[in-house]
C-alpha cells in the first residue's frame, strides 16, 4: 500500500513538472515577436512597455504586435532607453518606437502609420504621451476611433519634452500618421504611457 501511495505521489510530481515545463516554454509566445526575457504582470489599463526586457535597437527585435491585452500594427517596436532617443517625460526604461529609416528583424521597417486597439470595446479616459528630438516640429495626428462610428482626432506637435493627448470620447482604437501639412514628417517617433479605463 505504501509503494502504491509512494508512486502515485511521485506521477503527480511528474505531472507537475510537465506542466510546469510547458507553462515555461509557452512563455515565449507573449506577443511580442522575438523578445528576449519575458513578461511581469502589469496593471490593467495602463502600457507603459516596462514590463517586458527590450534591447535598444530595432536590428535586435521585431515589431510589437501584442502587450498586456493592447494590439499594435504598424512598425513600432518596443525598445530601451539606451538607443539614445534624446526625450523625456517617459517611463524607464522602455517604450514604444519608430524609425523610418531602420528595419526590425522580422523584418520590417519601423514607420508609421502606427495603430493601436484597445481591445476591440470602448474605453474612456484614454490617453499616450508622444515625443521626438530627432523629428522634433513634426505634426502627428491620432485620429481615435469607437464603436458606433464616432471618431475624435488630435494633433500634436513633436518635441523632445513628452506631450500627453488625451481623447475626450470612449475608444476602441487610435491610429497615427503625420498629419497632411506637417513641415517635417514624423520619421523618428516615441510613444508611452497608454492608459485607459
Amino acid at each position: 500500500m505504501k509503494r502504491a501511495i509512494l508512486a502515485l505521489v511521485g506521477c503527480g510530481l511528474a505531472a507537475v513538472v510537465l506542466v510546469a515545463t510547458a507553462s515555461a516554454a509557452g512563455g515565449a509566445g507573449n506577443g511580442v515577436g522575438l523578445v528576449p526575457g519575458g513578461i511581469k504582470p502589469a496593471v490593467a489599463g495602463d502600457v507603459n512597455f516596462d514590463n517586458i526586457v527590450q534591447p535598444g535597437f530595432f536590428s535586435q527585435t521585431t515589431r510589437l504586435y501584442k502587450l498586456d491585452g493592447v494590439t499594435f500594427s504598424g512598425g513600432g517596436a518596443a525598445l530601451n532607453e539606451s538607443g539614445n532617443f534624446g526625450v523625456t517625460g517617459y517611463s524607464s526604461p522602455n517604450f514604444l518606437a519608430l524609425n523610418c529609416d531602420a528595419t526590425t528583424e522580422d523584418p520590417g521597417t519601423a514607420k508609421l502609420p502606427e495603430t493601436i486597439s484597445l481591445g476591440g470595446v470602448n474605453h474612456t479616459g484614454v490617453n499616450l504621451k508622444l515625443g521626438s528630438n530627432a523629428s522634433a516640429g513634426a505634426i502627428l495626428k491620432l485620429h481615435a476611433t469607437r464603436n458606433g462610428g464616432l471618431a475624435q482626432d488630435r494633433l500634436v506637435t513633436l518635441g523632445p519634452a513628452m506631450q500627453t493627448v488625451s481623447f475626450s470620447i470612449p475608444v476602441k482604437a487610435i491610429k497615427i500618421t503625420t498629419a497632411s501639412g506637417s513641415p517635417v514628417p514624423g520619421c523618428v517617433v516615441v510613444i508611452d504611457d497608454l492608459h485607459y479605463s
